[in-house]
């Protein structure tokens, strides 16, 4: 019997001021912003150690940055390659899949919402269909697990709108894929967004207690900008 390899691809930017976080900026200075976005990939990769079914590889941009810090025990760091996000998207899954992977979840790093039990979830749904979506407040997709290469998920797709879910259903519906949904969860983009999410958070959380004391902690400093 052949054994599974379960991959998680989180695609991701390094927290460098002025180039994540960009649409909290305002509200919070670039610096502040940067620190949010570390958090959240923070968060994220932790979140991928705890499933514990999954080997972890965190996509890079720009290359060459370093993301030493980020890894957790045995997760690997590799380039996105060149080109729009559908193009980098299709670049790494396929080169995952050429490298063994029986299973692939694509995640990104906006959603500290994510739990473990997402990543399990999914991987156990993938056993019965070839696609399986975790849906996006904003109306994108934090989680996409596939069982095969099918980089035509990436294509015709009005990437960073609220269109990207549904487009990303209907290509699977043409590409003849089975498909199926997780739980929905709540990106972290806008401050609105933000402020929602903290409202949604139990102050003794383990996991995101810290977080949301975090960005009381900036909301208290008040505006500052740069």
């Amino acid at each position: 019997m052949t054994e599974t390899r379960d991959v998680a691809i989180v695609l991701a930017k390094y927290p460098a001021p002025g180039r994540v976080k960009t649409r909290l900026i305002g509200a919070f200075t670039a610096e502040q912003a940067a620190q949010v976005h570390r958090r959240c990939l923070r968060l994220t990769l932790d979140c991928l150690h705890a499933a514990g079914r999954v080997e972890i590889v965190l996509a890079g941009s720009p290359d060459g940055a370093d993301f030493a810090e980020f890894l957790p025990p045995a997760a690997r760091l590799l380039s996105q390659g060149e080109g729009n996000l559908g193009a980098r998207l299709a670049q790494v899954v396929e080169r995952i899949f050429e490298a063994g992977a029986s299973r692939v979840l694509l995640v990104g790093s906006d959603c500290p919402a994510m739990r473990p039990q997402d990543v399990t979830t999914a991987l156990d749904l993938l056993d019965r269909v070839d696609v399986v979506v975790g849906p996006a407040l904003d109306g994108g997709y934090y989680l996409l697990g596939l069982r095969g290469p099918e980089t035509g998920l990436f294509t015709s797709i009005d990437w960073s709108t609220p269109r990207v879910l549904a487009q990303t259903l209907a290509r699977a519906a043409e590409m003849g894929l089975s498909h199926t949904l997780i739980d929905e969860r709540r990106d972290v983009d806008e401050v609105g967004d933000m402020m929602a999410l903290l409202d949604e958070i139990a102050d003794d959380d383990p996991r995101l207690g810290p977080f949301k004391e975090f960005v009381r902690s900036m909301f208290r400093q008040g505006k500052h900008r740069e």
